[in-house]
This record gives C-alpha cells, structure tokens and sequence, in this order.
C-alpha cells in the first residue's frame, strides 16, 4: 500500500459552522485586524491578539453544537522558533482554564553575585511587574538566583501516552536589560533551569534580553511535570543564571523584575476530550515556512502547524499559544529575535475532518513550484507581501485502485472545493494518525478535478475507483 495522501478540513468547520471565534484574554483585535479573520479563507488577512501573556493569549472555537474535528492548522501565524502551541477542545459548554493557577515564588533559596534583594520584589505577575528588580551587584558580572514556589492546590498535570512528557507547566519572568549598548546585536543572555528540593532535573534553554529598562519583555520557559519526583509539585524550584553581553561602555546586563509558576492541574488537563499536547515550533520549520520553497524574508515566521488526531467529537476548541518572540539560543547560534511587541498575529485557523487515501496503489504525488509570485502585484503592503512573496507550489495527484466509498468521499469534498474558493490542507507525505505532519503539509485548492473511473476488481468487498487532479498553493 502507497498511501501518498491526507486532505485535511474541508469543509472548514472553523469558517463555515463556527458560531464564535473569540480571543481568550478578551477583546475582537484592533480595526483592520479584527480576530473573526481567522474564520476567512484568505490567511494574509490576518486577526491579531493583543497579549502574548500565555493565560490571555488564545483563540476559541465554539461551534453550537458538537462536529468530528481530525485536523487542527494554525496558518501564518507571526510567532518565531521556540514558540509551542496546543489545541484543546471538549464536547460539552465549558473549556478547562488556560492555567489553572498562576504560583508565585515564595523564597529565594540562594544568589551569586546579587545585591540586596528581597522575595517581595520579585513575586508580583509578570502581567503587572513593579519596576523594583534583582541584579547584579556590579551591573556588569554575571549573576544568578535560585527560588521555590507555593505547593500547587492540585497535583500539577502530566500528560498520557504520546504526550506524557508534554510541557503543560511553564516559569514566565517579566525582565531587562540594563546598561544600554551601542552595538545593534549586544544582547544579555538568561538561563532557566527547573531545581526540585535543591537538585538539578532539567535545562529549559537560554532566551535573549534584549528590552531596556525601565521597559520590559516577557520571558516564557515551558516545563513538564513528568521531570518531577514529587507529584504534588510541593518541592519546584526555579535558577534563573544572568550573563551579560558584549557592548560599549557597559556590556548588557539582564535584569529580572516578577516571576511565576503558571500551573495546569491534572484534573483540568483529564477534563479535555481533546488535546493535542504542546507542540514546540522548530527553527527548521520557521526556515521551511509554507513547506520549504518559500522565497521569504529572515524573519518570516512557520505557516502551518498541522495536527493528524483521532476523530474527536467537540463542541468548542481552543487554541494556546506560547510566544514571547524571541526563541531561543543554542549552540552558538543566534535565532534573529521578532521584536517582543506583546501582539500575536494569525491568519487563519482550519479545524475539520480528514481524508486519507485508503488502499491506494497509485504512485506518489508530485510536487512542483511556479514561478515566485510579487505582493507589490497585488496591492500587499508590509507583513502582507511577506506571506505573498513566495514560490507557488501545485501538485497533481493520481489515484487508482481506491475503495469506492472513500473516492466518492474524496470526489465530492474537491468538486465542493472546485465550485468556490474553498481552502483546504494537503500532506502528500503523510505520518501515522494521531502524529504531526508539518513540512510536507501545504494549503491549497482545486485546480482540476476529474471524474471517477471504473477499476476491474474489488478491495475489502468494494469496487475500485481511480480518479486524478490537479491542486494548486493558496496564498
């Protein structure tokens, strides 16, 4: 068996059945950005949420009534390497919370190279940071600090299966930079590692400071609970190692103003009938946007983020995101930062069923570019022409020896997307069911479609079918 083949949302339940579409934090996005483009089928308009705060940055779904949703995309979203993503969803009226209680610190446990600093200085939100900071004593050496946290009221939540490791916690720190430097690229560097009961469990990356005091930039580290030994999540604790940078007079020194432990409980997190884990959004697939021919401009951020679930019967989604938009450096590589502006944009959102070519005999798709298409020819502007200027890609497919039942399926979803401008996903290289598919993964519509074919013989009792067509990238 070949199976070369998966079509994802079509219909799009998320622009033809959805009865709201909503921004967790509040609000319907600025004027000429309102968050309802998400629903539409064309993603360079985009909706934008006004917080990149994880407990307020999110989009919901409600669709009145239960749907079978197999497919979750994000397309053109602005968020950079580093950033995660999660869809949840539940067949009933109510969503489990984003976070189930915000923790904040309640001792420092021990600092290197601090001056006075007291836990009431850092142990507000980092949604509503004070200004009063922890720092280096001399502003220019590096320093760090080590915290414990609250035992949460709930067990913190750990994931089942293929998501048991799944980063459902998450440290946010609201920070500085201090010492303003003349060199374009003179950022200060902050380490987090998660500590349990004084002792080491785990590396969470190292992120850039790159925002001058008394202005400042959130910091997101996600964690899982399965590197715990305390199930109750009584012993976590959190070091934070500042190292500045490499500037003139003085070297960019990190400083850090609020933190808090933003925990899921595992009793909201078995609320979910649907969930798709967090997903962590690669410096490969930001350098691959729309599949990896695009012909993009540095900073232009991963199109697609694509789910295979099981069919699942929900009647509201939500969409999380986690993005502070600056990424993360490793291994002496500098991931470009998009400059933290506490906005996220996203251009469309597809939530639907699935079809994959069962049985299917045919040799594999293929897949070819056009030529590169310029936004200026279109009247798009700025962040619009980046996601215009691209290689536009078409694939024909033929298929033979399919299932009759599954090619009529097949047949009438695209004569149904031939008919307008309907949009839809295609994974020509498709995972197992209930895995990610990303870069193989592009957004299309029917360019040509063909009629069905009678095959001689049969496949599980039903006559075969063979049908061909042609697809063609959407942007």
């Amino acid at each position: 068996m070949a199976q070369n083949l998966v079509i994802g949302a079509l219909p799009n339940y998320t622009g033809a059945a959805a009865t709201a579409v909503t921004v967790v934090g509040g609000g319907a996005g600025p004027a000429g950005m309102p968050i309802a483009n998400v629903k539409n089928d064309r993603p360079w308009e985009v909706g934008r949420i006004e917080s990149i705060f994880p407990h307020e940055c999110g989009i919901e779904v409600d669709f009145g009534v239960p749907v079978t949703v197999e497919t979750v995309a994000v397309i053109n979203p602005s968020w950079v390497p580093g950033a995660s993503v999660r869809a949840i969803g539940v067949e009933g009226a109510t969503l489990p919370p984003v976070r189930s209680e915000s923790i904040a610190p309640d001792a420092i446990l021990a600092t290197v190279n601090v001056g006075a600093v007291a836990i009431g200085q850092i142990d507000e939100h980092p949604s509503a940071p004070d200004g009063d900071i922890a720092a280096s004593t001399s502003e220019v050496d590096p320093w760090s600090i080590r915290v414990s946290f609250d035992t949460p009221s709930a067990a913190p939540a750990v994931g089942a299966g293929a998501l048991a490791t799944s980063s459902y916690q998450s440290f946010v720190l609201w920070v500085h930079q201090l010492n303003e430097s003349s060199g374009e690229n003179d950022f200060a560097y902050l380490k987090a590692s998660l500590y349990e009961g004084g002792t080491f469990r785990k590396d969470l990356g190292t992120k850039l400071v790159t925002v001058q005091f008394p202005v400042g930039q959130l910091l997101i580290f996600p964690w899982s609970a399965s590197d715990l030994q305390t199930a109750d999540g009584s012993a976590v604790e959190l070091l934070i190692e500042c190292t500045p940078g490499i500037g003139s007079p003085l070297p960019p020194e990190p400083a850090v103003d609020a933190i808090a432990w933003e925990c899921l409980h595992q009793s909201d997190l078995d609320a979910a009938d649907l969930d798709t884990g967090w997903e962590l959004v690669t410096g490969a697939e930001a350098e691959d946007a729309w599949g990896g021919t695009a012909v993009q401009e540095v900073d232009l951020p991963p199109a697609i983020w694509k789910a295979f679930l099981l069919p699942t019967s929900v009647r509201k989604v939500r969409l999380e995101f986690r993005d502070d938009g600056l990424g993360f450096f490793t291994n002496l590589i500098l991931t470009p930062p998009r400059t933290p502006s506490g906005v996220l944009d996203v251009g469309m959102v597809m939530l639907g069923p699935l079809f994959e070519a069962e049985y299917n005999f045919a040799p594999g798709a293929s897949l070819r570019c056009r030529a590169p298409r310029i936004g200026d020819e279109d009247g798009l502007t700025g962040s619009n022409r980046a996601v215009a200027a691209f290689k536009q890609r078409s694939a024909d497919v033929e298929l033979a020896m399919v299932p009759s039942a599954s090619a009529h399926s097949l047949f009438a979803r695209l004569d149904y997307a031939s008919q307008g401008t309907a949009a839809f996903l295609v994974c020509l290289e498709p995972q197992a069911t209930g895995t990610i598919a990303r870069n193989t993964t592009f957004l299309a519509e029917v360019e040509e479609a063909r009629g069905l074919i009678y095959q001689e013989g049969f496949i599980d009792g039903e006559p075969i079918r063979s049908m061909g067509y042609s697809l063609v990238e959407v942007l």
